[in-house]
């Protein structure tokens, strides 16, 4: 992707990079990018307002270190744990968390379409998009992740031909019938994360783009750490795709290498396919996710100064 070999995913590769910590990423003036660069990281904050910027999908893990509290189930560190046990025991866990969910404001973030993070093939089909409409008819916000744009899943709407089989479609496909649902506009959200990755900035990622009836369903996140791995995300693949100008690639790697959380922003803010002689560009609301959250949103109006019930004449 960048010209450095030696950046900072190559490193992450190879377990010597920064990415067992997180911390906030220095002053903009007080890096070494060039001016073209800046500029560039300038352009594409231009309409976002900072405090309503959140990045809804990031991995962390909690193992207990520091004496935080924090740990995982016995069965994901221990062979002696049956995998199927663990499974269960999380299913069981899981019952009636929808109505809490909903109760409580709180956002319901899940995988969508192939998961290639871990090795589960019996599992795939858990990432079938139609399986979030329960969660979604019982008044729960969902963020679909990445916009299911990878791989394919059983649509369980169509009729089981004499074997009993329902036919296999792209899980994306899925997606998009469950955003038709004008009923939960406002609730069921397309999340991008990683959809500038190699292997999912084809078609899903061109049809998101020049949908403009689903900008305003859709939120941004970025899949921590995975844009610091060097070779998921192809700069100048994206370039022969028709989605990002020549001219800006080398800006564009060139932020790799100083933050790859502002390098993933920065390149989704400059895609810009064209389709039918108009230009697409993923709008700024798609990055101010805070917006997308009931309970932000409800302590912000809650927050937010009453008007005063008598205002003061003007003075004649």
């Amino acid at each position: 992707m960048t010209s450095s070999a030696g950046g900072l995913g190559a490193a992450a590769l190879l377990g010597a990079g920064p990415l067992g910590c997180i911390s906030a990423p220095p002053k903009l003036e007080e890096l070494t990018l060039s001016s073209e660069a800046q500029a560039l990281v300038r352009l594409a904050w231009e309409g976002i307002d900072p405090a309503r910027v959140i990045d809804t999908h990031v991995h962390v893990i909690g193992l207990g270190a520091g004496g935080t509290g924090c740990f995982v189930h016995p069965g994901a560190t221990s062979l002696s744990h049956p995998i199927r046990y663990a499974k269960t025991w999380f299913y069981k866990s899981a019952a009636g968390i929808y109505e809490v969910l909903a109760e409580r404001g709180l956002v319901l973030i899940s995988h969508a379409g192939e998961e290639q993070a871990v090795e589960a093939p019996e599992a795939q089909e858990l990432g079938n998009p139609l399986r979030l409409r329960p969660a979604l008819e019982a008044g729960v916000t969902v963020f679909v992740a990445h916009c299911a744009s990878l791989g394919t899943n059983r649509d369980l709407d169509a009729k089981p031909n004499a074997s009993g089989e329902q036919p296999q479609l792209p899980s994306y496909d899925l997606f998009r019938r469950l955003m038709e649902h004008d009923a939960w506009r406002g609730r069921l959200f397309g999340e991008i994360s990683a959809m500038t990755q190699f292997n999912r900035c084809r078609d899903p990622l061109r049809r998101t783009l020049i949908a403009p009836q689903l900008h305003d369903r859709l939120t941004n996140g970025s899949d921590y750490p995975l844009p610091a791995i060097d070779p998921v995300i192809r700069t100048g693949l994206l370039v022969d795709l028709g989605y990002l100008d020549a001219a800006e690639r080398p800006l564009i790697n060139e932020l790799f290498d100083y933050d790859p959380l502002t390098f993933d922003f920065v390149l989704k803010r400059r895609l810009s396919p064209s389709a039918e002689g108009e230009t697409y560009r993923f709008p700024a609301e798609v990055f101010m996710s805070a917006d997308r959250f009931p309970a932000l949103v409800a302590r912000r109006k809650s927050a937010a100064p009453a008007a005063p019930a008598n205002p003061p004449a003007k003075p004649g």
